[in-house]
Formats: structure tokens, C-alpha cells, sequence
């Protein structure tokens, strides 16, 4: 053949693949992912009149596997110190084997596929070079014709290749009497964020493995609980790091946002903290709409996780497109023993309080509106949104342990709690303002 493609990528291994994608997704995970995307790209040339050079770096156990995913191609280890020198040697070296037009391309677009593999050949016909963009002002693909070896150098001598002007610098390198045409631009898939818009659309392997591979985003509203922060972050351990965890406080006056800019600073990428005006639903959608994952899991602090909750969540939304814990109350007190019996089965049927770490497909919450923003009642009508909408949910197989300070004093006080709650319920569905009915919701704070 007259053209050649360079695959320029790493092997992927846990720990040193699509980190920036860490902790959202496990090492091991990442090198998954990373792999999927090289087996559509893959595919993708298998229909591409180009012989194939995989320009590599990296080792260890999916080496092998790695190896076989492009039978026939040319594999030999990247040259250079810099990425700008690595890519030229691996570019150069294609084109010193005598074909008329070599392309190189990275492995962040798995979604690119012949057309645009065969339109940028066919550019070279007309055209010295030819580059693909990208949306964050890179590119992710380069290629040139026969003879432009020297000339190319300089296009690959940028100090830095992470900002927004990558691929405008470059273009600059262009000697003036030179040609070049682009490709459509692309977007590369670098972070969390790139991650989410690609979801929406993936196919392929690539499609297959985030079906199976979820980004779960914790969101916590908060008011006023700083003895409760420091033991309720210590639980969220059981999350394994597989989490980002959004802290939203509502206006505390009793030291918990110090607490919480604390712990964010503490945790590097792990826990954010942000602030927003007092009211769960409004709290609760500030924190879902800063959310990176593709499921939204809304947990209240005065909760405790049962023990591995992130594969209890996972388990559950193989199934259905929304979920909760079940719950258990630190009392022994017969009548809490009968609130969560009647809360559970309350919930099995679609009705999930807030309490019971309500978890959801980030597309279906925001297809259901997010939670009204009434200072009462926000859970308890999102659920009666999803009912309408024919919403599944289902439950874990085990609880969440949730405080009883709500149901404080005699068993005849908590009797006329459970008794007060239900009434506000019957009312508000009775069509009565939510305001008024916040003004006899006792405040536990």
C-alpha cells in the first residue's frame, strides 16, 4: 500500500493509563477502558486501506493481549524525551519506509473510524498536511506527505502540549509556501467530563465496557451538623475511593463548612464542597448539576452505608433506572421497628423518602425535573414524579442505619411524630402549600 497509519498510545496498565480519569474509575478500570477504546480503533482500520505501525510505550500483563488487538501491524517502541519528539520519530519513521501519506493518531477519540481516517488520506492527495482538532484546542490526528520529513520537524517542537492553543501553535510551525487541510472537529477524551459526553453516545466495545462501568456521584445536603461530619466522612471509606463525593451546606452558622473545606482539602479529587441557599431540593440539585457521575446517589448525613454500597448500587441499576437502601434505625424501640418495616415497603413500591439514599441515572433525574425546590416534601413528590413517569426502582439488599433523632423522647412522642409526618403527607397531597406545611415541620437542629 502507498499510505500507512501510526497508532501512537501506551499499553494500557492499571495505574498508568487515563489516570486523569482516577478516582472516578478504578486503575483497573481506566486500563479497561483504555483497552476498549483501542479495540474499536482497532476495528475501525481493519476497513481502512492503510498498512498499520503501533508506535508504543509501556509494558506489563496486557501487553500481549494489546499486541494481538492489530494483527499485521509493525509495533515498535516510542523515541524521544518529549511528546512532541516521540510523535515526530513515530511519524518519521512510517514515512522513511517510502509511503506517500502516513497519518498518526491518538487512541482519546475511539468513536473516529474509517471516513475520517479515509478523508484525511484523501486530503493528503491535494494537501502537505492534514490535522484533526479537537474541542479543547489539541489535536488528534496529524499526517503528512512523502518528502515532508524535514519540514515537519518543527511542527512538533512545542515545549508544552496541554493547553488551549496546541493545535494554533502548530498550524503556526506551517511554512507559509506549505498546504493543509483539517479534519471535523473532535473531542478527546481526557477527563471525567469528556468521559459523561462520550457515554451519552458510545458504541462499540467502548459503549459495552461504561454500560458496565459506572461513575457514581455522592451528594450530601447539610445545614448545621458539625458533629456529625467528621464520623459520617469516616463511613464514606466504604465507598472505596470509587466515588466523588459532593458536600452541599445550606448557610451553617455552627462551624460545618470549616469542617467541610477541610476535608476537602484533605481529600485531593475525592470530596467537594460547595454552598448554596438553605433547602434540600435546592442544595440537592446544586450539587447534581457540579456532578461528574453518571449516576446520582443523594445520601443524608445522618446516615450510615452498609458495607461495600457502591456494588449494592451498581447490582441494583443493572436492573432499573432508579433505586434506594432499605432502612434500619438505631432504636430498639418496637414502634422505629414498625416505621421501617412500614418505610421499606413504602419504598419497594416506588416511594422512596429521602432518608433511603435515593439513587438515580443522572439522565432519568433530569428527564423527572430534579427535585422540586419547596422547603418541604421535595423526596416525596420526585417520587410521585417518577411513579407518573413509569419509572422502575428497586431496593438493596441491605439497609442503611439512619438516626432516630427525629422520633427524640417517649414512645407516646414518637407515636405523635410518626402520626404529624403523615398528616403533612396527606395534606400536601391534598394540595395544601408546602410553605405553610414547612412552618409545623419541627427543625432537629
Amino acid at each position: 500500500m502507498n499510505q500507512a497509519v501510526v497508532v501512537f498510545t501506551r499499553i494500557p496498565e492499571a495505574g498508568r493509563t487515563k489516570t486523569r480519569l482516577m478516582p472516578y474509575l478504578k486503575p483497573e478500570e481506566c486500563a479497561g477502558l483504555h483497552m476498549a477504546f483501542l479495540q474499536d480503533l482497532s476495528e475501525a482500520l481493519t476497513d481502512t486501506i492503510a498498512d498499520v505501525f503501533v508506535a508504543y510505550t509501556g509494558g506489563g500483563p496486557n501487553e500481549g493481549a494489546f499486541r494481538e488487538l492489530f494483527p499485521g501491524a509493525q509495533f515498535f517502541e516510542q523515541e524521544g524525551d518529549g511528546l512532541g519528539e516521540r510523535m515526530y520519530h513515530a511519524l518519521s519513521r512510517a514515512m522513511s519506509v517510502g509511503y506517500e501519506r502516513c497519518i498518526l493518531i491518538g487512541t482519546d477519540v475511539p468513536y473516529a473510524d474509517k471516513v475520517d481516517f479515509n478523508r484525511a488520506f484523501t486530503i493528503l492527495r491535494e494537501k502537505d498536511y492534514v490535522l484533526g482538532p479537537t474541542e479543547d484546542g489539541g489535536y488528534w490526528l496529524i499526517g503528512a506527505r512523502a518528502g515532508e520529513e524535514r519540514m515537519m520537524k518543527p511542527l512538533f517542537s512545542l515545549g508544552e502540549y496541554s493547553h488551549s492553543e496546541v493545535l494554533q501553535d502548530t498550524l503556526e510551525m506551517i511554512p507559509s509556501w506549505k498546504s493543509y487541510g483539517l479534519l471535523e472537529e473532535k473531542w478527546d477524551i481526557d477527563t471525567i467530563e469528556d468521559l459523561l459526553l462520550f457515554r451519552e453516545s458510545a458504541k462499540g466495545h467502548s459503549g459495552e465496557y461504561l454500560k458496565k462501568h459506572h461513575v457514581i456521584s455522592v451528594i450530601v445536603p447539610v445545614y448545621n451538623e458539625v458533629a456529625l461530619v467528621q464520623p459520617f466522612v469516616k463511613n464514606l471509606e466504604r465507598l472505596e475511593g470509587r466515588c466523588e463525593i459532593i458536600f452541599v451546606d445550606g448557610g451553617s452558622s455552627d462551624g460545618t463548612r470549616a469542617v467541610l473545606r477541610e476535608a476537602e482539602a484533605e481529600s485531593g479529587r475525592r470530596i467537594r464542597f460547595l454552598e448554596s441557599p438553605k433547602g434540600r431540593g435546592t442544595q440537592m440539585n446544586t450539587g447534581a448539576e457540579a456532578a461528574n457521575g453518571d449516576i446520582l446517589f443523594f445520601l443524608h448525613i445522618d446516615a450510615e452505608l452498609p458495607e461495600h454500597p457502591v456494588e449494592e448500587i451498581l447490582s441494583v441499576m443493572e436492573k432499573v433506572d432508579a433505586g434506594c437502601f432499605g432502612i434500619r434505625f438505631r432504636s430498639r424501640n418496637f414502634f422505629m421497628w414498625t416505621n421501617k418495616v412500614i418505610s421499606n415497603r413504602r419504598a419497594a413500591k416506588g416511594i422512596i423518602f429521602g432518608d433511603q439514599g435515593l439513587f438515580i441515572k443522572r439522565e432519568v433525574f433530569y428527564e423527572a425535573g430534579m427535585f422540586p425546590e419547596i422547603p418541604i416534601m421535595e423526596d416525596y413528590q420526585f417520587a410521585l414524579t417518577l411513579q407518573e413517569m413509569g419509572v422502575a426502582t428497586a431496593m438493596t439488599e441491605n439497609t442503611l442505619l439512619v438516626s432516630d433523632r427525629r422520633y427524640r423522647g417517649s414512645t407516646i412522642r414518637k407515636l405523635m411524630v410518626m402520626k404529624h409526618m403523615a398528616n403533612l403527607r396527606k395534606r400536601y397531597r391534598a394540595g395544601e402549600d408546602p410553605v405553610k406545611l414547612f412552618e409545623e415541620y419541627p427543625d432537629i437542629r
